[in-house]
């Protein structure tokens, strides 16, 4: 798989505290000095797109109002599948409505947040746990045992002043991402 990665190597971004340029260093054992100050952020370029998160509570545990239009991209507000510190397991859908990954978030910030959200690709995956995928939808078209590094690791992000936050961590079908450019991003 091929994505356009654009034709621009050079960082862009400037922070509002720091405006003078992006500082681009050779590895030097003493992290810290007066030309090149260490700063709490971390600059790189990769894959981005907006998809879509929704509960993965089974149809017959949610709650129904009778009205089906907001099902395709719900957020929702319950879940089965409780990680962790108080995370919960959401699918991940693309602009289709179509299952393309899953994540575990906060159930609190889940609560509250918007279907939409924004993805950036961080590393390949090799597959999906059971957890993460219980029913295989051939998404790509392979069985599930056959199905072998066509995935990435994902963080949702949101912006936060002049940078992004990790939300949460997950998996999604690199085709969820084909036609896309790389981004700039600045993780705080």
């Amino acid at each position: 798989m091929f994505f356009d990665g654009g034709g621009d190597k050079d960082f862009n971004i400037t922070l509002r505290d720091y405006p003078y340029r992006v500082v681009k260093a050779p590895f030097d054992p003493r992290p810290q000095t007066a030309e090149y100050p260490l700063l709490p952020i971390l600059q790189f370029r990769t894959w981005h797109t907006w998809l879509y998160i929704r509960a993965s509570t089974p149809p017959e545990q949610r709650h129904d109002d009778g009205d089906d239009d907001d099902d395709k991209y719900r957020s929702g507000r319950t879940n089965v599948d409780l990680g962790a510190s108080g995370q919960v397991r959401h699918h991940i859908a693309d602009e289709g409505g179509d299952w393309c990954g899953s994540i575990m978030l906060d159930a609190e910030w889940a609560a509250k947040a918007d279907a939409r959200q924004e993805f950036i690709a961080v590393s390949e995956a090799k597959s999906f746990t059971e957890a993460e995928c219980r029913e295989w939808t051939y998404y790509v078209p392979k069985e599930r045992d056959q199905s072998e590094w066509d995935l990435f690791y994902v963080l949702l992000i949101e912006r936060k002043d002049e940078r992004w936050e990790r939300v949460g961590v997950g998996k999604v079908f690199k085709e969820a991402f084909r036609g896309l450019k790389q981004r700039e991003i600045m993780l705080s």
